[in-house]
């Protein structure tokens, strides 16, 4: 299982409202989240990667990120990216 249709319909509403150029940005914040929440959760409970996860909720906390922050995190992560 990966993402699903609920998570790409709420992905395609981010864009709508935030640009197509947001949702690498947002999808990238969101799997970042979704890891360091996701991993911890996984080894405590002993289900390991079976342990069902909403993608939505990191979704809807990245796209506020790169609406608040967006200009600043897109600098600071082309800023590392280019030393």
């Amino acid at each position: 299982e990966g993402m699903g249709q609920g998570d790409v319909k709420m992905l395609a509403m981010i864009g709508a409202a935030l640009g197509w150029r947001a949702i690498p940005a947002v999808l990238l914040l969101a799997s970042i989240s979704g890891a360091v929440v996701g991993v911890p959760l996984a080894l405590r409970s002993g289900r390991g990667m079976q342990l069902p996860l909403p993608f939505g909720v990191f979704l809807g906390m990245a796209a506020l990120a790169v609406l608040f922050f967006g200009p600043t995190l897109s600098s600071w992560y082309l800023s590392l990216m280019l030393r």
